[in-house]
């Protein structure tokens, strides 16, 4: 049996530090937001207290495993420009992580996925990555509220 040098050990806890400090990191800076069911529409009184105009609500069901119902927003903002935002409500937090997990695995450039998804209780809202503007507009309010629920 051979010893086993400095070198060698350094490499193992360099190696063990790129694993293990990022994966801590998300575990402790983010805490998974629990299950719950939501009153009222959390996007459209965001849109509201930010300003900006719901132009177009239509009633859309993903065929998602526990999707129960969700909305196709077309907000407008002070400029004229219009974006589209999607929410979906599911009947599980199973069925609502499934949804996060495979929005998660559809990544793209740099490994992460297209646009942002944001969970509110039983609620995933997703905003489209050309949604620049409207994105520094009302994602932070949805994050506030998000506490507030």
């Amino acid at each position: 049996m051979t010893e086993i040098d400095r070198e060698t050990w350094a490499v193992i806890l360099i190696i063990l530090l790129v694993v293990l400090v990022p994966i801590g990191a998300l575990m402790v800076m983010t805490s998974p937001e629990p299950y719950h069911v939501t009153n009222g529409n959390q996007l459209r009184e965001a849109a509201e207290t930010t300003g900006l105009k719901v132009i177009q609500d239509i009633n859309v069901t993903l065929r998602l495993p526990g999707a129960t119902g969700g909305h196709s927003y077309t907000v407008e903002d002070k400029d004229g420009n219009t974006f589209t935002i999607f929410t979906q409500s599911f009947d599980s937090a199973k069925s609502r992580d499934a949804a996060i997990k495979a929005h998660n695995a559809q990544s793209v450039g740099k490994g992460r996925p297209l646009g942002e998804l944001i969970v509110i209780g039983d609620q995933l809202i997703y905003i489209h990555p050309t949604s620049g503007a409207i994105r520094k507009t009302i994602v932070p309010e949805l994050k506030k509220n998000k506490g507030q629920i």
